[in-house]
């Protein structure tokens, strides 16, 4: 695909666009792939399907008469509501100037690609933590607020146990989704696992001649559930311009759910990314999709690299997630 402009021609570069796709499977320190897998939409903007577990354990009348029809029922209600693929991109410049040779634009244009894409998959990731961790999107059977006195907090480790509040409250998406303990993800910041690494439970949790190196494993076994997911991205929350405040974006909130890895629109998946494959190169649920246009500009002698990805993230199955806020204080 390329445009002719005044300016030179606007084309998705495919090195570039590969180049960006294995990067982002690179990344170790977003977790919004794992918590909210990616469903690859060939719309921009469509419908999809919402999930419930209402009625899910209804003792049904299943007597028929004869020569009647069987009654009708539903095992998973669905309703439906639309998402939208927003385009978002960045871009950067390459001053002819500060090119050496041919090789060194190669790596110039390799290294703004880079960045583009990290920049585009920390916006992904605070959206994401602003989804999921915000009371406000869920209902009020689906979260709680812990009190100052249960808190996870360091002063109260000593006589509160996050295992039991966590374990208390994946009974109830066990209870009403049929799902076990060990099909759930627990979430957390970094700031609250680090805490946890000193609670009194956790440490006697583990046997007096293993080194204590808490992780998320070992909290996956200690809470009995699937899985523990650890956001430690970090954002700048001063204004642009302004001396730079950096925080971390997960909170001090925890999550339980479930995720199917690879869920597709009809997965009743807790949460989900809806990734439009209009722009760049096909690309696997893992990869994800990113396209990357170039450019040049003659009358400044610039170049210009552009990353973009199309998505939308919508909570689609609430039933079987329960948010807690202010574990810690």
């Amino acid at each position: 695909m390329s445009i002719t402009t005044k300016v030179g021609t606007i084309h998705y570069d495919a090195l570039l666009s590969n180049y960006a796709a294995d990067y982002m499977s690179q990344q170790n320190k977003f977790i919004t792939k794992e918590l909210l897998p990616a469903v690859i939409v060939n719309k921009q903007g469509d419908k999809y399907a919402k999930f419930s577990s209402k009625g899910l354990f209804d003792v049904k009348n299943d007597l028929r008469a004869k020569g009647t029809e069987a009654e009708m029922i539903d095992t998973l209600f669905m309703s439906s509501d639309s998402y939208y693929c927003d385009e978002r991109a960045l871009k950067e410049k390459i001053y002819l100037q500060d090119i050496i040779n041919a090789d060194a634009i190669v790596q110039e244009e390799k290294r703004k690609t880079f960045r583009l894409v990290n920049a585009l998959l920390l916006s992904q990731e605070y959206r994401a933590a602003s989804l999921v961790f915000t009371a406000a999107n869920y209902s009020s059977t689906s979260k709680a607020t812990i009190a100052a006195a249960d808190q996870w907090s360091l002063n109260d480790y000593a006589t509160n146990d996050p295992q039991k509040q966590i374990r208390d409250y994946a009974y109830t998406i066990c209870n009403r989704s049929g799902l076990t303990y060990s099909d759930l993800t627990v979430v957390i910041s970094d700031e609250t696992m680090n805490g946890l690494r000193r609670s009194p439970f956790i440490q006697n949790y583990m046997a007096s001649t293993v080194a204590k190196n808490i992780d998320a494993n070992v909290l996956a076994g200690y809470f009995g559930v699937g899985k523990v997911l650890i956001g430690a991205a970090s954002y700048n929350t001063a204004k642009e311009g302004q001396t730079v405040s950096v925080s971390g974006m997960w909170g001090k909130n925890a999550l339980i759910c479930y995720t199917q890895a690879g869920a597709t629109m009809e997965d009743p998946s807790f949460a989900k990314t809806f990734l439009w494959n209009g722009v760049g190169n096909a690309a696997t649920q893992d990869r994800g999709i990113v396209g990357v246009r170039k450019w040049y500009d003659e009358n400044t002698k610039t170049n210009y690299i552009e990353s973009e990805l199309n998505y939308d993230q919508k909570i689609v199955f609430e039933d079987v997630a329960y948010l807690l806020s202010e574990v810690i204080a």
